[in-house]
């Protein structure tokens, strides 16, 4: 895999996984030319409802090379103190709860839990994941947070694993439900 993400010249590689895009995100001596889009699509949401994330307590739960590493990085070039997880961490519940932002990204349908959220944080959930519906009559899509209880916490809980996006905001501002 390594020899085709090299074979991609660093100026097109709109996927951000050339060695070079991860060295300049990884070493902050320059900026990356590309990140990857999902986590440059996580990043906007954050930073519309959290414009400073210098100081923040940040939780990317997640490692791949496209979402939670790149997440991790440039939080923390960004000045936020970011613990990266996966499904493994010991101790997961009490490390999310922790977190003012929450980003998770480990492909385990509906793994974590609202007793696991700090009360008053953003959640961007970007698992998308298959599960079987009887009630549905096959098959509907989660995320990795379980939405019915993050919604009784968090201040802000954003996913698009499902027919429509939603991002709602539990302050009681707005409720955005986006049919596709």
């Amino acid at each position: 895999m390594q020899r085709i993400f090299e074979a991609i010249n660093p100026e097109k590689d709109v996927d951000g996984v050339h060695p070079t895009n991860l060295i300049n995100l990884v070493i902050r001596e320059k900026d990356p030319l590309f990140i990857p889009c999902t986590a440059k699509g996580c990043l906007y949401i954050i930073q519309k409802y959290c414009p400073s994330v210098i100081g923040k307590r940040v939780v990317v739960v997640g490692q791949s090379m496209i979402v939670g590493a790149p997440i991790a990085y440039s939080l923390q070039n960004m000045d936020a103190t970011v613990t990266s997880c996966n499904a493994m961490t010991r101790n997961l519940g009490k490390i999310t709860k922790e977190a003012d932002i929450l980003v998770v990204s480990i492909g385990c349908p509906e793994y974590i839990r609202g007793s696991w959220i700090k009360p008053g944080a953003l959640v961007v959930d970007v698992g998308i994941n298959v599960v079987a519906d009887k009630a549905e009559g096959g098959t509907r899509v989660v995320g990795d947070v379980k939405f019915e209880e993050a919604a009784k916490v968090c201040l802000l809980y954003t996913s698009d694993a499902a027919d429509d996006m939603q991002c709602v905001d539990l302050g009681g501002r707005r409720i955005i439900k986006k049919k596709n």
